[in-house]
Order: C-alpha cells, then structure tokens, then sequence
C-alpha cells in the first residue's frame, strides 16, 4: 500500500530515546545507479528483519511512490534512503520518518542565495556568518539545515519541491544527529513520543 504524503502532525510530547532503527552504510561508486540501490535496500532489509526476528515471507520489492519516495510492502517496517557523492545510507525503522546526509567539507556555492530563496527567515539568520567566529561555521551551519530540511521532506515523500515550506525551527517532530565521519546526517521523526 503506497504511503500517502502529508505534513507532520503537532505533538508536544518528549523525544523517545530507545529507538530500533538500523542503519546501513556503503561506498558509492560513480556508476552507482537506482536499481543498485534497491539492490541495497534489500540486502539492508534482509539483515534488519534477521536482527529484529522479522520472518521474510517470499521475495522483496522496493516500491515507489509517485514522486520516487522508496517502501516496501511490510507492515511497520519503513525505510528512508540518502546518498551522497561517495556515501549510500540506508536506514530502517518500525515508525515512518525521514533521512538526509551531506559531505562535511562540501562546498556550496551561492549558499546565501539558495537561503534566500528556500530559508524561512529563522534559517537565514542561523546560516549567516557570525562577527569573530572561526571560518567556515556558518557554511557547516547552512549544510545542517539544508539535511535537516530534505529529511523532512523524504519524510512527507514530495522531494524538493516542498523544501521552501519547510523551517526548521518550527519542524513540529524530532531531529536526532547521526555520527557518521566526515558526514552530517539527521533523521526526522514526524512526531515526538513520551519517555518510555
């Protein structure tokens, strides 16, 4: 069954802590293609479900939604994909939520105009250099929002056509940093769940 996009929801309950997802990650070649990641996808699920006891009942297909948001047909078992230049990252989890890494030391050009087109204001003035500080923070800054924003929106499964309606600052789940290094990688959940 295709997942249907729709915007978080509001919860003003308390991060949980003890979350079960896995994630996989795997060099990336330049002639890595869409089918070679499925191929991943899958071999990523097969672990998963041997780790959590999940039985696999015949053959596993990855499915798309209409705008390419990557599932399978499992109940309570979803998956969120991220790539970069030379980095796959596939995670798996039993609640829907979103995934997006970068490269640390990407260099991104015309950043403020990219912030000013897509940023609310909130995220402008984050991304902005700061009098005195040591160089490069605010471009480190502006790549932890842009990760932060796609994870949202490979959450709601619209890509980035949705990614100017999307602040940060008011993101009404949760955003949990992934220590990868050399990569920023952030994992948005839709809605934030009480203390066990």
């Amino acid at each position: 069954k295709e997942p249907k996009a729709q915007y978080p929801k509001k919860s003003r309950k308390a991060a949980k802590s003890n979350r079960q997802m896995k994630i996989y990650y795997y060099d990336k070649s330049r002639e890595h293609k869409s089918s070679d990641t499925d191929l991943y996808i899958i071999k990523s699920l097969r672990e998963y479900c041997k780790e959590e006891n999940i039985p696999l009942a015949g053959s596993v297909r990855v499915l798309r939604t209409e705008l390419g948001k990557p599932y399978v047909d499992m109940e309570n078992v979803y998956i969120g994909v991220s790539h970069t230049e030379n980095l796959l990252v596939i995670a798996i989890d039993k609640k829907d939520f979103g995934i997006d890494c970068e490269r640390l030391d990407r260099t991104v050009r015309n950043r403020y105009a990219i912030a000013d087109r897509y940023f609310s204001e909130k995220e402008k003035v984050y991304v902005m250099p700061r009098c005195g500080e040591a160089e490069g923070k605010d471009e480190l800054r502006f790549i932890e929002t842009w990760v932060k924003k796609e994870a949202v929106v490979k959450y709601i499964g619209t890509g980035l056509c949705d990614i100017d309606k999307v602040d940060t600052f008011c993101a009404e789940g949760t955003f949990k940093e992934i220590y990868r290094e050399g990569y920023m990688i952030y994992v948005y959940y839709p809605q934030s769940e009480e203390q066990p």
